[in-house]
């Protein structure tokens, strides 16, 4: 039978949490939504979102308690009447949602004949054993081979506890044949329908056409009010919630339309939502504003940005994809200085970008003052370290991936204190090395510290050996670098080449194992800090002072007048100087002519004149 290698990668894990996986041909996007619950461990929700990222096709669960709708899911077709086979052979990637988990999903391989009884997982990062995994699948799956059938995803999960019969087909129908021709067959019953009544449809005179669409442009120009007007009244009552608009629950639709259209106006308020975009909302935000006309959508991309600055209710996209800013909205914010709120976002974007890029590869946790300094790396725009932490508070809690512990900002997994005891005892008493704005910028803008001589060597390697293109490669360097940072051992690196479907000859291979070592070597690592493994030897090395006694005695005369002369100079250091401690007067004998009067170190000539040294003669 044919299937498909897939990744499942948990979004927002660090280290990254993923599955490799076989999964069957031939089923459905419900039918795969049920494989991935049970894989993922997460349970099973009838509610769920796969969202196609090169063609921007959404499949939503039609089920009787939906995700909550946006409207660029309008044009969604059902996960139960489309097969994966259309989109899974171009190896395309995915993005899977349900209420409580959310999963990039990569088509590594399409394997067109294999022995397949239920879904198998091939490897998981966070175990080696994947045993438990397939027996739990098997036991729970049994591939059935039967005709396309197109069930929701509760009764797939119905059917399975009365029995394990999993169903695929051979043949499949294509999804938008399947959409077409299930149209098609509607509108001809629906016109069957009313054929008779209405009889020959009355001609229409191209005049009556000309003003039925003569006021399109004017139809554009539309008020904030307006725009809500459209809205259900539960969601509008939920952006009142979220404005804490008073007695907003006991309000009429009309009513809390003008309320929110007062509130949403204000410039404050404009300025708070605007915070939440990203730059490249904004850059079309503006662009909309600086135009006199009705604008144009080009791109899926931008009508995806537009529909974003839609749910802030500050833009509305029509069905024909020309957009248009509410004009109430549009005059207030000509006024006002969005080059500000632009600052403001990119300074948040930096900050969001150490949370969650440069904290848990390189330090785990971070005292709060180096914190700021790190931040304070930042140059356009400049950011002080007084001012970071404000800007720390001000993230969305979607958008900061941290906590604050003892006195550090810490990544979100150090609310397990096993870890977070793990990495303090890890940490010890090494110093912190904070990254350099140029390597800082460098990942910022690659993923990897794309100005590091080992990784430019490492790139300019594998572009000669590989078949790879640059992309394919910058990925997979993204891949090392997170996996070295992260404390992976030789064995789970090398692993990523043979994952990615590296081959190499024996010499290369060899040669790859020389550049690698040098690249884990000079890659940050949070268990030392922030410092390269090169790097910290060097610094505890050179942190190392020799450790000074608290008293020095003189063992001979020499060096007791020596220490006579530097005793200052060496009390000054915080070191007594003893002369008499090790000093000591012989008591006369039969040798008194030989004796010579006073101390006697043990490192002297014995006064016996044996020519030995004191304390191995008579200072026995």
């Amino acid at each position: 039978m044919k299937a498909y290698q897939i990744k499942i990668t948990e979004k927002k894990t660090k280290p990254p949490i993923w599955w490799r996986a076989v999964i069957p041909a031939g089923i459905t996007f419900s039918a795969l939504s049920v494989i991935l619950d049970d894989i993922t461990g997460e349970g099973e929700t009838e509610s769920f979102t796969f969202s196609i990222y090169q063609t921007l096709d959404l499949f939503e669960a039609d089920e009787d308690d939906p995700l909550e709708p946006r409207s660029w899911q309008n044009d969604a077709q059902e996960a139960s009447s489309t097969f994966i086979d259309d989109y899974f052979e171009e190896k395309k990637r995915l993005s899977y949602e349900t209420a409580l988990f959310s999963a990039g999903i990569e088509v590594e391989k399409v394997l067109p004949q294999i022995d397949l009884t239920a879904p198998n997982v091939m490897k998981a990062s966070f175990s080696p054993d994947v045993d438990f995994f397939n027996e739990r699948l098997q036991n729970k799956f049994e591939l059935t081979k039967e005709a396309p059938t197109f069930i929701k995803k509760k009764e797939i999960i119905k059917k399975l506890s009365q029995s394990r019969r999993f169903p695929y087909s051979l043949k499949p129908v294509s999804a938008k044949d399947n959409l077409a021709k299930s149209m098609s067959h509607r509108m001809e019953d629906t016109a069957a329908l009313f054929r008779p009544a209405i009889g020959k449809p009355a001609p229409v005179s191209r005049d009556r056409c000309e003003n039925r669409f003569a006021p399109k442009q004017e139809r554009r120009r539309m008020s904030l009010s307006q725009i809500l007007e459209e809205e259900s009244l539960s969601a509008l009552r939920g952006t009142a919630k979220e404005l804490r608009i008073p007695r907003y629950s006991v309000m009429g639709k009309d009513e809390l339309c003008s309320a929110l259209s007062a509130e949403l106006l204000k410039p404050e308020t404009i300025r708070q939502r605007l915070l939440s975009l990203s730059t490249i909302h904004l850059d079309v935000f503006e662009q909309a504003l600086a135009s006199k006309k009705t604008n144009i959508v080009q791109g899926e991309l931008t009508k995806l940005l537009f529909e974003a600055i839609q749910q802030l209710y500050y833009a509305f996209v029509f069905p024909d994809n020309t957009v248009t800013i509410p004009f109430d909205v549009a005059d207030v914010c000509r006024k006002m200085d969005l080059s500000d709120i632009r600052t403001t976002i990119e300074k948040h974007e930096w900050l969001e970008f150490i949370l969650e890029e440069v904290i848990p590869p390189y330090y785990g946790y971070l005292p709060i003052d180096k914190f700021c300094r790190l931040c304070a790396r930042r140059r356009d725009p400049e950011i002080k370290p007084e001012e970071v932490m404000e800007l720390y508070h001000q993230l969305l809690p979607e958008n900061n991936p941290s906590i604050i512990l003892d006195g550090c900002v810490a990544d979100g997994h150090m609310k397990d204190t096993k870890i977070y005891q793990h990495i303090k005892s890890a940490h010890g008493n090494k110093p912190y090395d904070i990254v350099p704005i140029t390597e800082l910028q460098a990942l910022y803008d690659n993923g990897y510290p794309a100005q590091n001589a080992y990784y430019i060597q490492l790139k300019r390697f594998l572009l000669k050996e590989s078949e790879r293109d640059e992309d394919e490669i910058c990925e997979l360097l993204i891949d090392l670098h997170e996996e070295i940072a992260f404390g992976g051992d030789f064995d789970d690196i090398f692993g990523l080449f043979s994952d990615e479907g590296f081959v190499l000859s024996m010499g290369a291979t060899k040669r790859l194992a020389s550049i690698m070592q040098n690249v884990m070597n000079h890659t940050r690592t949070y268990y030392n800090c922030g410092y390269t493994p090169s790097a910290i030897h060097k610094v505890m090395l050179a942190g190392k002072k020799p450790s000074l006694p608290k008293t020095i005695i003189p063992m001979s005369t020499e060096a007791a007048k020596l220490m006579e002369q530097a005793k200052p100079d060496i009390e000054k250091l915080g070191v007594k100087v003893d002369l008499n401690a090790a000093a000591v007067v012989p008591a006369a004998g039969k040798d008194k002519k030989n004796r010579k009067p006073g101390k006697i170190y043990p490192n002297d000539p014995c006064p016996c004149g044996s020519g030995k040294k004191y304390k191995k003669c008579c200072g026995r």
